[in-house]
């Protein structure tokens, strides 16, 4: 039934979706338009992505805890990749986002075996990227791989995100950008979301993953829509990105990418 969700969902954003000239806000347009362009590719783009193939290749098993459905049980390494990382797609656009921004501290919920975090944290080593990982031995393989990279300017909190976020935020000073991928529930999305948005400078901007993964994802992110502080929000699809910069009015839109 899921599958079948997401597949509407797809659709419906296809038919209704608009370039990204018809944003008004000029600002939120020029971001918009710069992420979603792919005429410049960067060399540690091909880096990245040969770290990935090498993750999808992997036979390793190991131990996963879900903080978020409560489940552990041993996973080989390809699968995680195979399901749970973002698409080069995706990273891609996030690593333009960090350079438009030009953020300097970035915090992520949901590192995974670390590619996302590579292309967040990339862009500057002058930048500081924070990154929350629930299960232990997916953490040490990103730790590994952030290694491997010298991407240094990573720390990773290994943990439950019910203690792990509120510990990293109190440390953090505001933030210029947060990608939220953890928990695919609507109550703990909402929850990450409310806590983080205190803690954003007003230029920030939150990204969500997989805001139609489910009914309740979907539901999450109306209701992200809805809140205060977020005054222009764009669906990339599967991405949805809040504006938090002070406008005239609450703006909505949905963009081809």
């Amino acid at each position: 039934m899921r599958k079948l969700y997401f597949i509407k969902k797809y659709f419906q954003h296809q038919l209704r979706a608009a370039s990204a000239s018809s944003i008004e806000n000029q600002s939120v347009k020029d971001t918009i338009t710069n992420i979603i362009k792919r005429d410049k590719r960067f060399y540690i783009f091909s880096v990245i992505e040969s770290l990935r193939a090498q993750m999808l290749l992997s036979s390793d098993s190991i131990h996963v805890e879900d903080y978020g459905t409560g489940i552990s049980g041993n996973r080989k390494v390809k699968s995680i990749a195979t399901k749970s990382l973002k698409s080069a797609k995706h990273g891609q656009m996030l690593f333009r986002l960090v350079n438009h921004l030009q953020a300097k501290t970035i915090l992520e919920l949901g590192t995974s075996l670390g590619i996302t975090t590579l292309y967040l944290s990339k862009v500057s080593e002058n930048s500081r990227v924070i990154t929350l990982e629930g299960s232990y031995e997916i953490a040490n393989i990103a730790l590994k791989n952030f290694r491997r990279l010298k991407a240094n300017n990573i720390e990773l909190v290994q943990g439950d995100f019910k203690n792990t976020l509120p510990e990293a935020l109190a440390k953090l000073n505001l933030l210029d950008l947060c990608f939220i991928d953890g928990n695919h529930s609507e109550k703990p999305t909402l929850d990450y979301f409310n806590q983080v948005v205190d803690k954003c400078n007003e230029a920030a901007v939150i990204v969500i993953d997989d805001i139609h993964w489910s009914k309740e994802m979907t539901g999450a992110w109306r209701k992200i829509q809805d809140h205060s502080k977020a005054w222009v929000s764009v669906e990339l699809f599967n991405l949805g990105m809040v504006f938090l910069k002070p406008g005239t009015r609450k703006e909505y839109y949905k963009i081809r990418c």
